[in-house]
């Protein structure tokens, strides 16, 4: 026969797998989808247990944690849009390389590479026009060095209001082509910066949209005779390794 203590040790065994089961989001994966009695509208937002997420800069002006049900389930809610929060045409969010990288500043929405790990589809406001997610810190480039990210294959599909989006210092090498289905065809401006991309992708011209794609910082050699791009405009390879460049660009006035 069982111990009483036994018997109460497997009943709250139990309780607390019930109420991991309960969460919403998989844990180190930002996503949209925590609902919005959990975070505000359209806020992106990360699963924790209740010590990751207070040993992060959880009180900064951009992001908060919320405790849901039971302990195990807390999130962390951010507040995505633009420098401090202010611009509601913009999603922005910062992955740094580590937590002693991690800026508390509080200008824009970030966490730590051992925090997120993994992007979700993400369903963002009507208003949002232009996305940009970056390893690192904003707008600082050092070539070669990345965050590792899994990217959902429908990251930003359906997202039709989107004209502009920006992965900057993740590794992409891997994931370049597929990057026509996480994206809607809706984009204008394309910038992949500091991804580990070595060969010109010339299948994102099927993106019939796309009027300026920024890779710059990667270590593209050729662009070969083969590759022509219509209606490509502006096109940006500073800091690549290039030696031979062929391609055809009837529509390029910015190189």
């Amino acid at each position: 026969m069982r111990s009483i203590s036994t018997v109460l040790l497997l009943a709250l065994l139990s309780l607390e797998s019930t109420a991991a089961q309960a969460c919403l989001a998989e844990a180190n994966t930002l996503t949209t989808a925590c609902g919005s009695d959990i975070c505000g509208a359209y806020e992106p937002c990360l699963a924790y247990n209740i010590t990751d997420c207070s040993n992060t800069s959880s009180m900064d002006s951009s992001s908060s944690c919320m405790t849901v049900g039971d302990d195990l389930c807390t999130y962390k809610c951010f507040r995505a849009f633009g420098a401090y929060n202010s611009d509601p045409t913009q999603f922005v969010f910062i992955v740094s390389y580590n937590e002693q990288s991690e800026s508390d500043d509080g200008i824009y929405a970030t966490a730590n590479n051992q925090i997120v790990t993994a992007i979700d589809q993400l369903m963002l406001s009507p208003q949002i026009a232009s996305v940009w997610i970056e390893g690192g810190g904003y707008q600082q480039i050092d070539r070669g060095k990345v965050v590792e990210l899994k990217l959902a294959d429908d990251l930003l599909s359906s997202q039709s209001q989107v004209t502009s989006v920006s992965l900057v210092a993740m590794d992409l090498s891997t994931r370049v082509y597929d990057i026509p289905n996480m994206m809607p065809n809706s984009i204008t401006d394309l910038l992949l910066s500091n991804t580990l991309l070595t060969e010109f992708p010339s299948h994102l011209a099927s993106f019939t949209n796309v009027v300026a794609l920024h890779l710059s910082c990667n270590y593209i050699t050729t662009v070969n005779s083969s590759v022509y791009w219509e209606k490509l405009a502006v096109l940006d390879l500073q800091q690549n390794s290039l030696t031979t460049f062929e391609g055809n660009f009837p529509g390029l006035t910015d190189l």
